[in-house]
């Protein structure tokens, strides 16, 4: 199963010739991309930052971190998720961010650690840090979904639920669940002060004291570029642009969505929100686009109506997409 290669007509564009290792580290995507766009020559300007986005009739100028202007009649957005989902806790702006919280585990050496969420990032972060703190906490208003149960992705994966084993064999850490209530700092001593209500023990409340608190609670996209006349509806506790069939903004025409941004459609229910289900999506939208815009009709071919020929012609595709580097695709 090839899960991180982009749809390409080179077959030496597979992300198999970058590491054999089934889950590959992040730096040997980052070579594959970069070698992606130089071998199709691919005009991207780097170094750039997007900060204002306004719509007018004769389409979009985006405006970037130079003051240049760059304008199109059509936007397509693939920014992914970037922005943190902070939840509205009383006093979390105190507390760490997993995009910038440290990954030496030395650090929390004997600490008394609070991770709020239940997510990968989350169970990901406890699992670095079993080995050095006192004490760890993942706390959140729901219990654990396994993605092995659940045949979510997105939910956790075994690769990172190596600390259910320190809670469920008594160990010193624990899953907490229950809502935070307030996150307060004391600054005579630096520590956490949490309240926590616990939902399987009758909403008791309790206090709770820790020298770390770290926010896991995953991210959401940032749609602060955009002027108010053309931003996107957003959808599932406003961390995705609500989107038509066709990949669009349902409220601002001409705005496209491409990427990770693309599982509103499919939210928990496909692979929308990963490089093996985005990347067919993606072809779509390309489709989309060409069929609209450019007068270029979608790849089709003629069947014959019956059931041998419509099996065979699914049996062949279904072998195709095992291959998903080959132009078969």
């Amino acid at each position: 199963m090839d899960w991180n290669s982009l749809l390409s007509p080179d077959p030496h564009l597979l992300f198999s010739r970058y590491s054999k290792r089934y889950f590959p580290h992040a730096d040997d995507l980052v070579r594959y991309l970069a070698d992606f766009a130089e071998a199709f020559k691919l005009d991207i300007a780097y170094d750039t930052r997007v900060e204002r986005i306004r719509r007018d009739e004769d389409g979009f100028t985006v405006t970037d971190q130079h003051g240049h202007e760059h304008r199109a009649r059509r936007l397509v957005m693939a920014t992914g998720l970037t922005r943190p989902n902070t939840p509205d806790i009383p006093g979390i702006e105190t507390a760490e961010d997993y995009s910038a919280v440290s990954v030496d585990p030395e650090e929390f050496t004997d600490r008394r650690v609070l991770i709020i969420g239940k997510g990968n990032s989350a169970l990901e972060t406890a699992d670095n840090l079993v080995e050095t703190a006192a004490v760890i906490h993942v706390a959140g208003p729901h219990s654990i979904r396994m993605a092995w149960n659940s045949h979510y992705v997105g939910h956790l994966r075994a690769v990172n639920n190596n600390f259910l084993d320190t809670y469920q064999l008594k160990s010193q850490n624990a899953l907490l669940d229950g809502n935070v209530l307030s996150v307060e700092r004391d600054p005579a001593d630096g520590m956490y002060r949490v309240r926590f209500s616990f939902s399987r023990a009758d909403e008791v409340v309790k206090e709770l004291r820790y020298d770390r608190v770290i926010v896991c609670t995953g991210f959401r996209f940032d749609a602060s570029v955009f002027d108010p006349g053309c931003s996107p509806t957003l959808v599932i506790d406003d961390r995705f642009a609500e989107l038509s069939p066709a990949y669009e903004s349902v409220n601002v025409p001409g705005l496209y969505f491409a990427g990770t941004l693309m599982q509103q459609r499919d939210f928990k229910k496909s692979t929308g929100g990963f490089i093996h289900g985005f990347r067919y999506a993606v072809r779509a939208l390309s489709r989309i686009l060409g069929e609209r815009h450019h007068e270029q009709p979608w790849p089709q071919r003629q069947l014959e109506s019956d059931p041998a020929a419509l099996t065979d012609a699914v049996v062949a595709g279904s072998t195709a997409a095992r291959h998903c580097g080959s132009s078969s695709v």
